[in-house]
């Protein structure tokens, strides 16, 4: 798929709802085409697609607790879902604590949602900022399609520092509370 087609592909994605995930649990083989499909639209390119060896390392590393019974519930996939899209750009220790946070804050249901809402929110800007706005301008002068990767990069880089530096902070507080 060429990068036009993507983009309008991306323009209207949704992730699914928490209440849209599968009610019934599921196994391994079946989150795995599960969560692939619903991700594809996003990374597009196999390298990014989730293992049973990935799952089973988020659960050995206590990211998330063990399946029951060989099946993974509705509060799973939701793991599964967010730390797949996160750790593209954060580490495992920083998604880990990220998560847990949020969640204790929200709750399991609320937290995945608000997420899944963050990251449909984020594409949108993001091809604001560089696809849909045809006048991109470096100080005074229009910059070219060329750059356009570049810009997305460096969006990129200043939410992740600011959000390093967030979750840093938020983790301190909560420390300097107990």
């Amino acid at each position: 798929m060429n990068y036009e087609a993507w983009i309008h592909e991306i323009k209207d994605f949704t992730l699914p709802r928490y209440s849209e995930l599968p009610e019934i649990p599921l196994y391994l083989d079946q989150v795995l085409e599960y969560v692939n499909s619903k991700l594809m639209p996003i990374f597009r390119y196999e390298k990014y697609e989730i293992t049973g060896s990935m799952i089973n390392n988020y659960v050995k590393h206590k990211m998330m607790s063990a399946p029951i019974k060989k099946r993974y519930s509705r509060n799973h996939i939701a793991y599964i879902m967010t730390i797949t899209i996160l750790k593209q750009i954060n580490s495992i220790p920083s998604i880990s604590q990220g998560i847990k946070a949020v969640r204790s804050e929200f709750g399991s249901g609320d937290a995945y949602d608000i997420f899944i809402g963050f990251v449909e929110e984020g594409i949108r800007h993001i091809l604001a900022q560089t696809y849909d706005n045809t006048s991109i301008y470096l100080g005074e002068e229009k910059i070219v399609s060329t750059l356009v990767p570049m810009k997305a990069a460096c969006i990129a880089f200043a939410a992740k520092i600011v959000a390093e530096h967030a979750l840093e902070s938020l983790m301190e507080e909560k420390n300097n509370d107990q």
